[in-house]
């Protein structure tokens, strides 16, 4: 048995060679983001890499030959390292008088600003102007002058940037996290009195495609199209997802179709295959296929360039403009080599893309394709072509869903009953409206011919939204999973086993994925049997200072405004702890039932008293003060506007969120 594993391993590795430093590059990025490594040793271990090496080419004998294997884990798995390092180092925060911002992105609209990013390029200090690197977030005070400004613009701010930092709310996003991977780690607010229009410009491949993208949208504004359809289009077609409404993002999302809205993988294979289509022929003359090449470049980077140079289009670009490339050459490759070299791209030129949800779902829902798909499609046979390219669609769908279950369940933390429903329909639709938004683009200015392209996509995308709508609103669209970071490896798991037994069919493949099944339903049993019994207080970061008590799935919330209810950071909780609605009650009223007793400002939650009132402090166990935004409990004050949350769980010590 052994001796099989080994030599399926062995065989994995001659026919995928790129995987071994695939492997090592992403262990040696992962290593660096949890390890603080010094340089010393990361030096130690390139030089016991590459003396591995050495000894194998001299001495090579086959007992040795997993030296090689040692060899190249070590160097990649150091190179990985360094460039982790190099990459994310942060920039000098100076402390200045005043900054010169270029606007990278043009603000949009929020509910009290205007929002963007910006790099910042000269730091007054001492009255000299210091040049200095960094990108910051940015929000404006709400008037005519942030509204106009465009990607390009240059400003001065005498704002001071302050760190970003997250609330430390209990299961929050992790916001500060998710900038730093994209190398932001401060912000800046600029009231109207504190910030000043230059004349100067600037100037970026970046800043490029979005002043294309700006002008390409207005063009979509002229003609007839309802709001939530040009918000629709905007966002299929070149990315803009900025007036998405939280209604047309819910279809979306309970329907399975959310990953057509972020403009990547799939939109790029689309337009791959219509090049294919339409330039295929060209690869039969000698230079045809120079020319194929360079019009699938640079029809895939151009549509790259217009929705904006995004990480997630690029990425696409970059992985398809290989897969280009080979089917040009006709050269017999093995189709996850290719793969394997676009995500070593990728992540020598940005390290930190393994951390990307988008990154990880491309590349998943690819490999799924390409390996589970051709299974799937041999199930059945037709004589009829539209079953078979019926049916080809749904295990296409079906593939991509199975291999990227373990990400979208723990990232999403839903799965769309009726995905297979919807593609069927979404996929042929999304391939005729994503061509003939190009072609609109490019004939805007031809009236009749813009004009009957214009009706055929307000059809197109009226008809994929009415699709969608009726999807979300059959009963049990959407299950909703919360799984922690165990049970997560666990389903992953789970889902590499599954798809090795369907290959290979052995004994042990099955014996494993049953115990996984078991463990995962263990954990899932443990899980919910806490839930039942769990007696929480969290006292939430915000502004209002509101307390949430839990008592199994049943849970209050403790507002000063009964008509309070947008309750968004609550909303995390109740839905990983699996809670029910909350009940709502004003902090002065009273109240009695089975765990909770709100008498005078007072309030005993199972035993535990609690108050907002200042006067009963030396006589609580637990006292919040809403003016200084402090928690007091065993002589111990907790600072909620810079610590985070207080939470309380029976029978645990409080312990502060941001803490953990």
């Amino acid at each position: 048995m052994r001796h099989h594993k080994t030599n399926v391993l062995d065989k994995i590795v001659q026919n995928i060679p790129l995987l071994r430093v695939t492997v090592a590059l992403i262990v040696g990025i992962i290593i660096a983001d949890n390890f603080t490594i010094s340089s010393l040793l990361t030096l130690i271990l390139l030089g016991f890499g590459i003396v591995a090496l050495i000894l194998l080419h001299f001495f090579y004998t086959f007992r040795f030959q997993w030296t090689f294997g040692l060899g190249m884990l070590l160097i990649f798995g150091a190179i990985g390292i360094v460039l982790f390092n190099e990459y994310n180092k942060k920039p000098a925060f100076y402390k200045g008088d005043a900054l010169t911002l270029a606007i990278l992105e043009k603000p949009v609209a929020t509910n009290k600003s205007f929002k963007t990013v910006a790099k910042a390029q000269y730091v007054l200090t001492a009255n000299k102007w210091l040049p200095t690197k960094e990108i910051l977030i940015v929000y404006f005070e709400k008037n005519t002058h942030a509204a106009n400004l465009q990607a390009g613009d240059v400003i001065v701010v005498k704002s001071k940037p302050t760190i970003i930092k997250n609330r430390g709310n209990p299961f929050e996003f992790d916001y500060a996290q998710y900038l730093r991977r994209n190398k932001i780690y401060r912000q800046v607010y600029c009231d109207s009195k504190h910030w000043v229009k230059t004349t100067s410009k600037y100037w970026s491949l970046k800043v490029a495609a979005e002043n294309m993208r700006e002008k390409l949208l207005k063009l979509y504004q002229k003609e007839p199209f309802s709001d939530e359809e040009l918000s629709i289009l905007s966002a299929l077609t070149l990315g803009y997802k900025r007036e998405l409404n939280p209604e047309v993002k819910k279809v979306f999302i309970r329907s399975g179709a959310m990953h057509i809205l972020a403009v990547s993988g799939l939109h790029v294979s689309i337009l791959l295959m219509f090049i294919i289509f339409t330039f295929g022929f060209l690869r039969k003359y000698p230079y045809g296929k120079i020319a194929f090449i360079v019009i699938s470049l640079s029809t895939l980077w151009l549509f790259a360039f217009i929705t904006g140079l995004s990480p997630s289009v690029s990425r696409a670009a970059t992985m398809f403009s290989i897969v280009a490339i080979g089917i040009s050459m006709e050269r017999k490759s093995n189709i996850y080599n290719t793969l394997l070299v676009s995500g070593c791209i990728l992540l020598l030129l940005n390290p930190n893309n393994i951390f990307h949800a988008g990154f990880q779902l491309s590349y998943t829902a690819v490999f799924g394709i390409v390996y589970l798909q051709p299974r799937l499609q041999s199930i059945f046979t037709f004589t009829n072509k539209a079953e078979e390219y019926i049916w080809s669609l749904i295990t296409v769908s079906i593939a991509a869903q199975i291999a990227t279950f373990p990400l979208t369940s723990y990232y999403f933390n839903i799965f769309p009953t009726y995905f297979f429903i919807t593609n069927i329909f979404i996929i042929p639709l999304i391939t005729f409206l994503i061509p003939f938004s190009l072609v609109f683009l490019i004939t805007s200015n031809i009236p009749i011919l813009s004009t009957l392209v214009s009706t055929i996509i307000i059809g197109l995308t009226k008809g994929l939204y009415f699709i969608l709508k009726t999807i979300q609103a059959l009963p049990y669209s959407i299950a909703i999973l919360t799984p922690d970071i165990y049970q997560f490896i666990l389903i992953s798991v789970a889902t590499l086993l599954f798809l090795a037994l369907i290959k290979n069919k052995k004994l042990w493949y099955l014996r494993a994925l049953l115990i996984t099944i078991s463990l995962l339903l263990i954990s899932h049993t443990n899980k919910t049997l806490t839930t039942q019994n769990q007696n929480i207080i969290i006292i939430y970061n915000n502004k209002k200072t509101p307390i949430h008590f839990i008592a199994g799935k049943k849970n209050y919330l403790i507002l000063d405004k009964i008509d309070d209810t947008n309750h968004y950071y609550a909303d995390n909780t109740i839905h990983y702890l699996h809670l029910n609605n909350p009940i709502t009650l004003k902090s002065t009223q009273n109240f009695k039932d089975k765990h909770l007793i709100m008498h005078d400002g007072l309030i005993f939650f199972n035993n535990i008293l609690i108050s907002k009132n200042k006067k009963y402090i030396n006589h609580v166990d637990c006292f919040v003060n809403e003016k200084s935004k402090t928690v007091t409990f065993e002589k111990k004050q907790y600072k909620l506007n810079k610590e985070g949350a207080f939470y309380h769980a029976f029978d645990k010590k409080f312990i502060n969120i941001a803490e953990k």
